[in-house]
Formats: structure tokens, C-alpha cells, sequence
């Protein structure tokens, strides 16, 4: 096979591909001799083999990366179907890898072959900073949704990359104010807290911004804007219902603890955890108080509306309505 590519029988190296059992043959080495030889028929050909055979085929794009020049990957992106995710996910190991500058003229030049913005979106989620950093330094930014950009940053924890940008770009392209209930979703705490540090708090809702914390059951961000901030800011009932959302009980249950619980509207906060199947909230309310301020019947209604309705999580809606049902008897 050495010699073959040393000769450039690509037919014949086309044929071998074919018509041998693969288990015959080294298909990750006959690819890695064909992205050295540029030998774009072959090197199509095997990543269509590798994807049917369940292999990585952001493995192979690695690879090419790894052996490959500019123009050869940009004509192998446009012939195979390789996704999104497996594309950047090759491009931040090759920045990694020292081949930055490819990948920055990769970025500058195919806007039309690259969803930059879906690119940007997945770097964020990753915290490929430079992948973000280089996309948005070389692209026209008309082009971008730098709104968007944020937000995903804000939502993924990617404190790096919101600094970078409210530092290099004009702050009246951001909603603020969507910015801090992303990051109250699933951010770090340290996120929130740099965004409070930097900004007017006048251009956040905080009461919008506990309840993102308390639905996203962030207690440790919940537990910090209260101390903080004057609690006449939030609307503590709304705060409540929407922790009875949450999946985890720990934030409903250090409401509870520390504040007058007649701040909140407890039937509506046993209907919240039966809707969302919360079970083990629902044993603790049921519990721990007087079970006169419930309205069961309303309760066991959208247990079940949400079992038949939802796609997700009705195993645990399930147990909620066995559980209210057992209670009755």
C-alpha cells in the first residue's frame, strides 16, 4: 500500500478500498497515508467506510487536520457529511496541535460552508475561547448574532468568553438582562457574581433572576442574590413555585427553612411539584405541613395531565400520582 501511494495508484488503491474485507485491511493507517498524500477520491471514500463502521468521524477529520493543507480539508468539509459538532471539535484539537493558523483561515474563509453561529454556539458550550475568539475578530459581525453569543456563554458557564466580549464590544448590542437569567440557569455562581460586580443592577430583573436560580435549582447562586440584594426585590412566592419545579428539592427546601413560609402560596407549591413530578417534594410538603392548605384533588389533576401529556420525566410523574393515590386511601 506504501507503494502504491508513493506512485499514486489511486485506482488501484481505489479498488483495494472496495473490494477487500476491511477486516483485511488498516483502514485508520491506509487514511493516515492518504491525508499525507492529499488523495482526496480515498480520503472520501474511507471516512464514508469509518462512519458506516460506527468510527468517529470526527477522528478522521482530526487526522486530516493533523496532515492536511488548507485547501484539501475546505474541498473534503464540502464532500463529506460530517457534523457541526465532529468539525469543531477537530479544529479546537488542531489549535492545540499548533496548526492555530489553519484553523483561523478555515474560520475566515468559508463562511458560506460553516454555521458560523452555530460554531460560535458550540464553542461555548465547550469553551473553545480562541475558536470564539478568532471567529468573531475575523468574521464580519453582521454576519454573527453577537446577542446570541453571549447569552450561550452566559448559559455555559463560560465566564472567559463573556469578559472578552463585554470588553471588545459595544455593551448595547447585549440584553443584560438576558445575560444574568442565563447565567442564574446553569453558570457558576462566579459568573453571576462578575456580571453584578460590572454592571448597573438596574439593567437586571432580579426577581427574574432568582427565579431562573430557583428553577435551574442553583442553590448556591439562590442562596448568595438573597443575601445580597434586598429581598424586597423578589417575589418570593413565585420563587417557591418555581423551585417545586426543579428536579433537585434542596432549593424549596431552604426556602422553606428560612423564610416565613406565609410568604408563600403552599397549595400552588404542591401543584408546581406534582406537575413536574417531583415526589420527593411532594413527600416533604405533605409532611411537614398542615395538609388542609393543599387542594389534592387539583394537585392529582396535574400529576396526571402532565403524565399524559409529557414525553419526558413520566416515569417520575407516574410515582407521583401512585404515591397521591396511596395517600388518599
Amino acid at each position: 500500500m506504501n507503494t502504491a501511494f508513493e506512485q499514486r495508484w489511486v485506482d488501484l488503491i481505489k479498488w483495494v478500498i472496495k473490494e477487500v474485507d476491511d477486516s483485511l485491511l488498516d483502514l485508520n493507517e491506509i487514511l493516515s497515508m492518504a491525508c499525507q498524500s492529499e488523495c482526496l477520491d480515498i480520503v472520501t471514500i474511507l471516512a464514508g467506510k469509518l462512519e458506516k463502521s460506527n468510527e468517529n468521524v470526527g477522528a478522521v477529520m482530526r487526522m486530516v487536520f493533523t496532515h492536511c493543507s488548507f485547501n484539501f480539508i475546505r474541498l473534503l468539509i464540502v464532500k463529506i457529511n460530517i457534523s457541526l459538532i465532529d468539525l469543531g471539535t477537530s479544529m479546537n484539537e488542531a489549535c492545540r496541535d499548533g496548526k492555530s493558523g489553519l484553523v483561523k483561515r478555515l474560520i475566515e474563509s468559508d463562511n458560506d460552508i460553516i454555521d458560523l453561529n452555530r460554531l460560535i454556539k458550540i464553542a461555548c458550550d465547550r469553551n473553545w475561547h480562541d475558536i470564539i475568539k478568532w471567529s468573531i475578530e475575523k468574521i464580519d459581525n453582521e454576519l454573527l448574532d453577537m446577542e446570541e453569543v453571549i447569552y450561550e456563554a452566559c448559559l455555559k458557564k463560560n465566564l472567559i468568553t463573556v469578559k472578552w466580549l463585554i470588553k471588545n464590544f459595544d455593551n448595547k448590542l447585549f440584553d443584560m438582562k438576558k445575560a444574568m437569567n442565563n447565567a442564574c440557569k446553569l453558570a457558576k455562581i462566579d459568573t453571576v457574581k462578575w456580571l453584578i460586580q460590572n454592571f448597573d443592577n438596574k439593567l437586571f430583573d432580579m426577581k427574574e433572576a432568582l427565579n431562573n436560580a430557583c428553577e435551574w435549582a442553583k442553590l448556591g447562586t439562590v442562596k448568595w442574590l438573597i443575601k445580597n440584594f434586598d429581598n424586597k426585590l423578589f417575589d418570593m412566592k413565585e420563587a417557591m413555585n418555581n423551585a417545586c419545579e426543579a428536579a433537585k428539592f434542596g432549593t424549596a427546601k431552604w426556602l422553606m427553612k428560612n423564610f416565613d413560609n406565609k410568604l408563600f402560596d403552599m397549595k400552588k407549591a404542591m401543584i408546581h411539584a406534582c406537575r413536574w413530578g417531583n415526589l420527593d417534594t411532594v413527600k416533604w410538603l405533605i409532611k411537614n405541613f398542615d395538609n388542609k392548605l393543599f387542594d389534592m384533588k387539583e394537585a392529582m389533576n396535574n400529576a396526571c395531565e402532565a403524565a399524559k401529556l409529557g414525553t419526558l420525566m413520566v416515569d417520575k410523574r407516574i410515582s407521583t400520582i401512585n404515591y397521591l393515590y396511596d395517600k388518599k386511601e
